[in-house]
């Protein structure tokens, strides 16, 4: 994979953030639609993408939860990490192998210590 090729779903997820997300209504329009991701949980998920390593494993998927934040999710075979900015900023990091969780925790912030969590499921 080059990496014009690789940093094409980085451009993509920022995109998603910048445009998608943004243009959400504040309150949803009906109770089946989500609530705009806070602007905290927005410049987090920006944090995570933006500074993940050129080489690294393309995102596989992105949303919006139900408590305002943004889920991002990486898969690697059997493994897979889901990384979910919360409405305040904070981050719920999860690893799973093969759909059962092996791992879980909570940061205040996207910072430097999701690096191993990226580590683990680039291997």
């Amino acid at each position: 994979m080059g990496l014009l090729r690789m940093e094409k779903w980085r451009e993509d997820a920022i995109s998603w953030i910048h445009h998608h997300v943004s243009e959400m209504p504040e309150t949803p329009q009906t109770k089946w639609h989500v609530t705009k991701p806070s602007l905290v949980a927005q410049t987090g998920a920006l944090h995570v993408i933006r500074y993940l390593p050129l080489n690294f494993v393309p995102l596989s998927d992105f949303s919006v939860t139900l408590e305002r934040g943004i889920a991002l999710e990486w898969r690697n075979g059997e493994k897979e990490l889901t990384v979910t900015i919360m409405e305040d900023g904070s981050v719920e990091a999860l690893k799973c192998v093969s759909d059962d969780v092996v791992e879980e925790k909570v940061y205040p912030t996207a910072d430097w210590r999701l690096g191993a969590w990226f580590d683990w499921v680039a291997s």
